[in-house]
């Protein structure tokens, strides 16, 4: 969302942003691990992570 405010020298915007409104969760990092199995062989651990949560952001813009 932007307001625009008119001024005596040019424009004041104030905006307001979101990403990730729907707040969903995004994969985007798999870290893999060697670990010991019980019985004493090799095996993959993998960690999944999510990225990017709500993240509002607000701002002025001084157009001149």
């Amino acid at each position: 969302m932007t307001r625009t405010y008119a001024l005596a020298r040019g424009a004041l915007d104030v905006f307001l942003e979101a990403s990730n409104v729907l707040s969903r969760k995004n994969e985007c990092c798999i870290e893999y691990e060697v670990i010991a199995a019980p019985d004493g062989s090799a095996a993959l651990e993998e960690d999944l992570d999510h990225w990017l949560p709500l993240v509002p952001s607000i701002g002025v813009l001084w157009r001149y």
